[in-house]
């Protein structure tokens, strides 16, 4: 229920700040008027309208004022005051729901449903991302209360800038109530409600980026890249290796990581804001929010074994059946054969079988359409065969047809539906790291979509030219088989045992949606999104480096990944063991126990690399070794070039001035600067992807990257994608229709 507290004598300025509390609790509703430290009177659930009522005269005031205080951003305008901010707007939950809206008449209730928690017209504030970061709500199960701005992990593999709406207590399956003591509280767990998603646990929460880059700097989020590129530098896929992607622990790692960078002494300022106990809820939620990336790596790393446990663990089930050939083509970019034989067989099969129909019927002879009066038992038969088929394309194969775009388009909740919103984020960024991963990632989208309509369409014409019942279930069977042989061939034993390849690809897929790789090489889009200015890198590195590479540099990532300054004691040693490994021929396979082994998918690149073994964007966890530039890297965050805002600044607007209440954050036009991950429009997205296609608008996109980056195979690809991607859309928005006519065309003309 509900527990209030409040001291009734207190002065308003007083109770607003710290006396009234609120919080969930499994124990019946109490309340008081008692001075601070005072115990609770106690009064049954069947009373908690009166209780509220009665609690009411004491709260209402000072908890409205904080409501509004929050929404609007003036909660922590007295925070250089010293006042205890995270105390304050812990009681922005003071107000029950149920007591506001009992005593609302419909049209009171109807404007806050517009204008409250629950609209989507609510835009985040400066001060509102900030105060989500300094929140501590009173019970440890509860991470974040409702008005809180917050990210959420969506569908799509993104981070999403939304308001908590409602938070849920659900109590635990496995509570065994006979065992529970008198007083004892049941245990449960907190899930939270969005506008796009509900009923969200926190593994797939954090608190939002904007309000802790105000707070901490830009510096956490360069090294945010720069850990993932050692998680990357680190990991293996070298089976009962120590360092193998199966057996490290990358969330481990990670925070060894973040403890080198917070307690080196170029950072000593960052730490000092970290520590200081005024950011104490801030430095918790910095800590959540910037390993979060490595938190969904742990859980790739732990689907399907036996580790597999809550939160991101039980989110990739990877014996998902629609993970296919394709699939791993699109993700590990290797593997050319299996795939380029199940498209010659998915097209020419088919065609042959139509072109085989067309040539041995008689209705081109005789008119496609049969108007004669009398049928025989074969055309009965025939008709009503026919007619079914049309009747399961309309029930089943049509509703298929559009789930399955929705889940190729990562708006599912499955494995396959995850990895191919990955591989949309990358290709989307046009990020790709080799020809492979582009055909393979099409090939797996429109094999699924587009095909399927035109196969079952063809399937129909086949049905249509055939006059033999028995012919016509062979015939489609004969498509089905042709339909699922790539996914087949994922199932198959000796393809891929305990789901390894396509784990540790998945895996390499969030290091690369996490990598900014344009950000990195381009030092005017480094100075965006860090605010380190071009100037300043220029002045550190000189102009070569800051125009041309910045920090992507494969001759200095050489020279850096056996550099003894950058290297653990533990990689140094083991580097020198394999140089005398090396030196004295006792063979490869002692080396690769000290050096990571150069590994592909697919016979044709294992045979590559066999005479030409070189470690590159071809090999997996070495898709990203030309940013592995750790000098360049160690400069920029430990020279001091990465500045941290200062504390008055942490309420202050871009030009320093005091942001008022329910401001945004503008630009110098006047115009609202859009936070990080927020978007007011977050439902629909598949269908906006759609209209954006049809339209052109993402047609041009992607050709329009590689113009800019000089790119020619790359942009020829990608404007004869821009072909084949409108033409599939087309195809899926028509086959609806089809269908539909064909129910009563095609049986009449049979």
């Amino acid at each position: 229920m509900f527990n209030f507290s409040s001291n009734k004598d207190a002065t308003f300025e007083e109770r607003s700040t710290s006396e009234v509390t609120f919080e969930m609790t499994d124990e019946p509703a109490r309340a008081t008027s008692a001075p601070k430290g005072g115990h609770l009177s106690s009064f049954g659930t069947a009373s908690l309208s009166a209780g509220l009522k009665e609690v009411r005269t004491s709260v209402s005031s000072a908890t409205a004022s904080l409501v509004t205080k929050f929404d609007h951003g003036e909660a922590g305008s007295d925070f250089m005051d010293n006042i205890d901010f995270s105390e304050k707007v812990e009681s922005r939950i003071s107000v029950s729901e149920i007591d506001k809206l009992s005593e609302m008449s419909e049209a009171e209730m109807i404007a806050h449903l517009k204008s409250g928690d629950f609209s989507t017209a609510a835009l985040p504030t400066a001060h509102a991302v900030i105060a989500s970061c300094m929140i501590a709500p009173h019970d440890d199960r509860v991470d974040f209360v409702e008005g809180m701005w917050v990210e959420r992990l969506g569908h799509d593999m993104c981070w999403h800038l939304d308001r908590v709406t409602t938070v849920h207590k659900i109590m635990d399956d496995n509570v065994d109530w006979s065992k529970l003591k008198e007083g004892e509280v049941a245990p449960w767990t907190a899930y939270y409600d969005f506008h796009a998603q509900k009923m969200m646990n926190k593994a797939k929460l954090r608190v939002p980026e904007e309000g802790l880059k105000r707070i901490f700097g830009y510096n956490p989020w360069i090294w945010q890249q720069y850990a993932v590129l050692k998680v990357e530098e680190q990991i293996r896929f070298q089976q009962n290796h120590f360092k193998d992607f199966d057996k490290i622990d990358i969330d481990m790692l990670a925070k060894s990581e973040w403890d080198k960078f917070v307690n080196h002494e170029g950072n000593e300022d960052l730490k000092a804001r970290i520590e200081d106990p005024r950011f104490d809820n801030a430095q918790k939620a910095l800590l959540h929010h910037i390993l979060s990336p490595f938190r969904v790596m742990e859980g790739l790393r732990n689907a399907g074994t036996e580790r597999e446990n809550a939160g991101f663990n039980t989110d990739w089930d990877m014996s998902d059946e629609r993970l296919s050939a394709y699939t791993y083509l699109g993700v590990l970019g290797s593997g050319w054969l299996v795939p380029l034989l199940c498209v010659f067989v998915q097209f020419s099969a088919p065609l042959l079988l139509g072109s085989y129909a067309l040539a041995n019927s008689d209705r081109k002879e005789s008119g496609w359409c049969d108007d004669s009066e009398t049928w025989s038992d074969d055309k009965i038969k025939g008709k009503l065969m026919i007619f079914t088929v049309v009747i399961l394309y309309l029930s089943k194969i049509v509703p298929d047809a559009v789930f399955n775009f929705l889940r190729s388009v990562g708006e599912g909740v499955d494995a396959h539906s995850k990895v191919m919103a990955l591989r949309k984020l990358i290709w989307d960024r046009g990020e790709d790291f080799n020809l492979g991963q582009m055909v393979g990632y099409k090939l797996d989208l429109y094999m699924n979509t587009g095909y399927v309509c035109l196969l079952y369409t063809l399937n129909l014409f086949i049905l249509f030219t055939t006059d033999d019942v028995i012919e016509m279930m062979l015939n489609a069977m004969a498509v089905e088989f042709v339909l699922k042989m790539d996914e087949e061939f994922a199932s198959t034993d000796w393809w891929d045992p305990d789901k390894r390849w396509i784990r540790a690809g998945a895996l390499e897929l969030t290091i690369g949606s996490t990598l900014r790789k344009s950000h990195l090489s381009s030092a005017v889009k480094f100075e965006k999104h860090y605010k380190i200015s071009v100037g300043a890198l220029t002045k550190v590195f000189g102009e070569d480096v800051v125009h041309k590479f910045l920090l992507q540099d494969e001759e200095l990532a050489e020279k850096d990944r056996v550099n003894r300054m950058y290297l653990s004691p533990e990689d140094a040693i083991n580097l020198k063991l394999a140089d005398l490994a090396k030196k004295n021929n006792m063979g490869d396979a002692l080396v690769k126990q000290f050096v990571k082994p150069v590994v592909s998918f697919g016979v044709i690149s294992r045979i590559v690399h066999y005479f030409a073994p070189k470690q590159g964007p071809n090999t997996l966890f070495n898709r990203y070794s030309e940013f592995y530039t750790w000098s360049r890297w160690h400069t920029i965050m430990y020279s001091g070039l990465a500045s941290l805002p200062s504390v008055e600044s942490v309420y202050a607007s871009e030009d320093n001035k005091k942001i008022s209440p329910n401001d945004h954050i503008l630009n110098k036009e006047g115009h609202i600067v859009s936070f990080a991950n927020f978007s007011r429009n977050v439902e629909g997205m598949a269908a906006k992807y759609v209209v954006s296609i049809l339209t052109g608008v993402e047609i041009l996109r992607g050709p329009a990257l590689f113009v800019k980056r000089g790119e020619v195979i790359k942009f020829i690809y990608r404007s004869t994608d821009g072909v084949v991607m409108w033409f599939n859309v087309a195809v899926q928005c028509i086959f609806p229709v089809f269908i539909l006519l064909s129910a009563f065309a095609v049986p009449s003309c049979y």
